[in-house]
């Protein structure tokens, strides 16, 4: 993984930057680095502003304009369209208490990479209902609490169940957790914890759901009390989100295409 302090001017999640230091804080930033034979086009972005498909719609259309192409209208139109007119709120809401911001240890970067010959494999394992099977290694030391309790937050663009077009570049992300104890995760199969992740994410892409989940957050008067997952235990807690159908090969004008 490349530096970030070296390629971009503003440090990366969950690492906040200075306001002080950077002010106006910025919405979205590009950076370019000139190397040799090449450049390093980088796009930074406030993720509780900006979510993944957000940052992709910008991508996109800076190498629309390099490529001497017009912006369409809708893009024009959904890209500056007001928040507050996206989602509509519950007009009957009842307060619900919340915990409050705890302070954590500095995070560190973890890169887990995936061959895409493998993903069809494990699509498979998931599958299978035999239980879970013994022979497969843990990386694991064996250390865990059995009881203790791991989170995983899987991230959701309800903009299809609102019929919010992906041109609109407001935060739209909604998480669907699901919680199972480390002994649950050692003897379910695979296929029981693929399935209980479905399930959970079934039931909150919804309409309904999602406007709930709005009208809380508006509810909330001071918001810096809110985290983007809830509580979250790094020590167990996983956070993950797919960007499978982000354009990923596109051309910067004579800047060229992405390689890599």
């Amino acid at each position: 993984m490349l530096d970030g302090n070296v390629i971009c001017l503003v440090p990366g999640f969950p690492i906040i930057y200075d306001t002080e230091k950077l002010e106006p804080s910025p919405a979205c930033l590009n950076t370019i680095n000139f190397i040799k034979n090449g450049a390093l086009l980088t796009f930074s972005n406030q993720h509780n502003v900006m979510d993944g498909t957000d940052i992709f719609q910008v991508v996109g259309l800076l190498a629309s304009v390099l490529n001497g192409e017009e912006t369409s209208r809708d893009a024009t139109e959904q890209g500056n369209r007001n928040p507050s007119t996206v989602i509509p709120l519950i007009r009957y809401y009842v307060q619900t208490h919340f915990a409050g911001a705890t302070t954590l240890a500095p995070a560190k970067w973890a890169q887990i990479r995936f061959l895409r010959k493998t993903i069809a494999s494990l699509k498979q394992l998931a599958t299978e209902r035999d239980g879970y099977d013994q022979t497969v290694p843990f990386i694991s030391a064996g250390d865990a609490d059995p009881t203790a309790t791991s989170k995983f937050s899987r991230t959701t663009d309800p903009r299809g169940v609102l019929g919010v077009p992906n041109l609109y570049m407001g935060q739209m992300v909604y998480l669907s957790p699901t919680w199972l104890t480390c002994q649950e995760l050692v003897d379910l199969p695979l296929s029981a914890v693929a399935s209980k992740l479905r399930k959970n994410l079934n039931d909150v892409n919804n309409e309904k759901s999602v406007r709930s989940y709005a009208t809380y957050i508006a509810s909330v008067p001071n918001k810096t009390t809110l985290a983007y997952t809830g509580p979250f235990n790094r020590a167990l807690d996983i956070s993950s989100s797919s960007m499978a159908q982000a354009a990923l090969v596109l051309k910067f004008g004579a800047l060229g295409y992405r390689v890599g």
